[in-house]
C-alpha cells in the first residue's frame, strides 16, 4: 500500500480495513478482480466480494528482525493456519538480509 496509508495508521487499522473494503467494492462495479496485498487477516469478506481473489494476509520470509530459524519452523504451521481463512497469495519478498 506504500504512501497510501495515513501517518500513525496500521494495516490492522480501521482505516485500513475500510480501505480494502472500498477497493473490494470500486473494483466490483467495474468487474475487475483483485488480489489484495498485505492486509488483515482473513475475515470472510471474500464471500462477500466475489471479485476478491485471494489476499497475501503471510509473513515473508526473513521478515521476522533476523529470526530465520524461528521462521523456517513456524511457516508450514502458519500458513496452513492462514488457509483455513480462505485463498491466498503468499509472495516471498525477502529472501536474504
Amino acid at each position: 500500500m506504500g504512501h497510501i496509508i495515513p501517518r500513525g495508521e496500521h494495516h490492522d487499522g480501521q482505516w485500513m480495513v475500510n480501505h480494502y473494503v472500498r477497493v473490494a467494492k470500486k473494483t466490483a462495479g467495474y468487474k475487475i478482480m483483485v488480489d489484495m496485498h498485505e492486509p488483515v487477516r482473513p475475515t470472510g469478506l471474500q464471500r462477500t466480494y466475489p471479485n476478491w481473489v485471494a489476499c497475501e494476509a503471510a509473513r515473508e520470509t526473513n521478515s521476522m528482525h533476523g529470526a530465520l530459524a524461528i521462521t523456517r519452523i513456524m511457516k508450514p504451521f502458519c500458513l496452513f493456519t492462514r488457509l483455513m481463512g480462505g485463498p491466498m497469495d503468499y509472495t516471498p519478498g525477502i529472501v536474504q538480509n
